[in-house]
């Protein structure tokens, strides 16, 4: 009963587990990121109660959403588009705006700088009478222009400025005049004014946008452009039609008609519409290592500049030579700022087999990061990296002392607000080890978890196809304490075949998270055999070090002990000794396995052969194999 109820308790551990695990992978995937802030906040063509309102795009690491504006602190608008016209303010009044911009997942950026802005004076205006004195036998009867179709009958004025239609600045404007006669086709002269300024006439310069001399014809038309200089609003247009001569803005005649018209100047539209990425060739791509990869490219259109293909950005490098996911990734921005849609595409690059290639086939192996990641890896899929350091971390009530295992231990600083946390994820990928000709094989390190309880999770976990994908096998959570911990993890299920391994670290909602990881070892069955362990406190003693060494199963005599000095090794010369018997072979191996030096020995290896670094002694006197690690200096 008690080893049913054991077992119901461990499967309801590991359930537990790979529950937190998934709750851990499920945050990474988040958006926590708000886009970037609006740029270049502007207000012009400001009138007694409209001002034009432009700010350059924003840009988000996932999907943007909008934009909010804001007038004197207050939310007036939520918008998709970078351009806006605010109406109905005061004449004669001062007004800030600003911009803020988020994103699907409700990030919102820091507010844009103001925009300040002050209204006109809202003065009467007064123009000039012009009229004709009959229309008995011709008359304007349909004017067309923009949004106006006003068909009207006989009059010698007609004021007609109810009747209002935009007009955008930039634009070309067609203007169609229709006369009537009651008998006889008579010639007819036409001209057509706008108050550009607002000053309350038709004499400046440019004011006059058509004009047509006498002629028989049953309607004339004409185009004109508005200019981008003249200030926004409404303003007056005038059309006269005169027998037999081009009419004046102010004159009075005997034969014709004139009519006025209000046309509203609007700011021409500025350019939100972001470019189109499409990819040459597929999304993804699947290749196998030594494969060689081609980049197809990608065409991008605008709607204003047409082809941006030759200004496509393209990032990512694809490395054939090592299995991996690989992302290639295609930006583009048009002349008005706007950026497409990021255009991805995902290259898997397969290992040829499971196998190691160049892994680690010599155990013990042992890793302390002495002033070094060793034959560990940052992973470039990440968001911050680890470091080494020897004392506390820089950041208060965080972070170990000092090292379990020689000087210096490894760590992720998790300091900065959006730099270190909330949620960064930290990955640092072990050497492959080739686990096919042991039996049994066991993974331990030492990890410190000190800070707050919010400080996030480490997790350890393996991958068997060169990491292509990743399996947890261990992890913890929250605050352990201002102490190391160690934890051993049985890798059984890998013996026979190769295994990769990981830290991967997730910071939590606070900056004092600074986890740490040192006395890396993996000792399997083969090893043990003829490896023992080591006093840490020893290692590094220039002073001789000893190693008790664990007899093979098939060896029940006396335990011999091996002693090497000095250590760390500053010449050219490492002295050993055994306390029973004599050496009769060793070897020399580096942290990848790499049989360096070999031969036959008495006291003394002469080792300047070897550079700079920290290597693996294996001693046999016979019947036992002993194994030290020793630093050349």
């Amino acid at each position: 009963m008690r080893k049913l109820l054991h077992f119901v308790v461990l499967v309801l551990l590991a359930i537990s587990l790979q529950a937190q695990t998934q709750q851990s992978g499920e945050t990474t995937s988040q958006d926590y990121q708000a886009p970037t802030i609006p740029e270049d906040v502007i207000a012009v063509n400001t009138t007694e109660t409209a001002t034009d309102l432009s700010w350059r795009a924003s840009i988000d690491n996932y999907n943007m959403s909008g934009y909010k504006l804001f007038q004197n602190g207050v939310l007036v608008e939520t918008l998709t588009e970078t351009n806006f016209v605010m109406t109905g303010l005061s004449p004669n009044t001062t007004y800030t705006f600003y911009v803020t911009a988020f994103d699907t997942a409700g990030n919102e950026s820091r507010e844009s700088d103001q925009a300040t802005i002050t209204t006109l004076e809202d003065i009467p205006v007064y123009y000039c009478e012009s009229r004709s004195f009959d229309v008995n036998e011709e008359y304007i009867a349909r004017i067309q222009c923009e949004g106006i179709d006003n068909g009207s009958d006989a009059r010698f004025y007609s004021e007609f400025t109810e009747i209002v239609t935009d007009v955008m600045k930039n634009g070309e404007c067609t203007i169609t005049i229709t006369p009537s006669w009651t008998t006889t086709a008579y010639n007819e002269g036409y001209s057509v004014w706008i108050d550009y300024n607002q000053d309350g006439d038709f004499f400046d310069p440019g004011e006059q946008v058509f004009s047509q001399s006498p002629t028989t014809q049953a309607s004339i038309s004409g185009t004109f452009t508005i200019p981008t200089s003249i200030p926004n609003g409404h303003t007056r247009m005038r059309i006269a039609m005169k027998y037999d001569a081009i009419p004046q803005p102010c004159e009075e005649f005997t034969y014709g008609e004139v009519e006025d018209y209000t046309v509203n100047i609007i700011s021409e539209l500025r350019d939100s519409t972001v470019p189109v990425i499409s990819l040459n060739g597929a999304e993804t791509i699947d290749l196998n290592v030594g494969d060689e990869y081609t980049e197809f490219g990608a065409i991008a259109t605008d709607n204003i500049d047409e082809n941006l293909t030759p200004n496509i950005n393209i990032t990512g490098d694809v490395d054939t030579a090592f299995a991996g996911m690989y992302t290639v990734r295609y930006n583009v921005n048009d002349t008005a700022g706007n950026n497409a849609t990021e255009a991805v595409r995902t290259i898997t690059v397969a290992p040829v087999n499971n196998g190691c290639t160049n892994g680690i086939n010599t155990f013990p192996y042992t890793e302390s990061y002495e002033n070094t990641l060793g034959s560990w890896t940052q992973s470039t899929q990440d968001d911050i990296n680890w470091i080494y350091d020897y004392n506390r971390t820089p950041s208060n009530g965080t972070g170990p002392s000092n090292a379990t295992d020689g000087n210096t231990y490894i760590y992720v600083e998790a300091s900065g607000n959006g730099t270190g946390y909330p949620n960064k994820q930290a990955v640092i990928n072990s050497p492959c080890y080739d686990l096919s000709n042991e039996t049994s094989a066991t993974f331990s390190f030492s990890y410190h978890m000190y800070g707050a309880n919010n400080m996030g999770t480490l997790a350890l976990e393996a991958s068997d196809d060169n990491g292509l994908s990743w399996t947890p096998i261990w992890s913890e959570a929250g605050n352990k304490g201002d102490r190391w911990l160690n934890a051993n993890i049985d890798l059984s299920q890998y013996v026979g075949a190769s295994v990769q391994l990981r830290f991967n670290r997730i910071t939590g909602t606070t900056w004092k998270a600074d986890l740490a990881i040192d006395n890396v070892a993996l000792n399997t069955s083969y090893a043990a055999r003829g490896t023992a362990t080591t006093n840490s406190k020893d290692k590094n003693n220039t002073a001789a070090s000893k190693v008790n060494s664990i007899a093979t199963p098939d060896e029940f005599g006396e335990e011999n002990t091996l002693t090497i000095y000095p250590n760390p090794v500053r010449g050219n010369v490492l002295n050993i000794k055994l306390d029973t018997g004599n050496a009769k072979s060793f070897r020399i191996i580096n942290l990848y396995g790499q049989a360096l030096l070999t031969g036959t020995v008495d006291n003394q290896i002469n080792v300047e052969r070897l550079k700079s670094g920290i290597y693996f002694i294996e001693v046999s006197d016979g019947t036992q194999t002993l194994t030290k690690k020793f630093i050349k200096q």
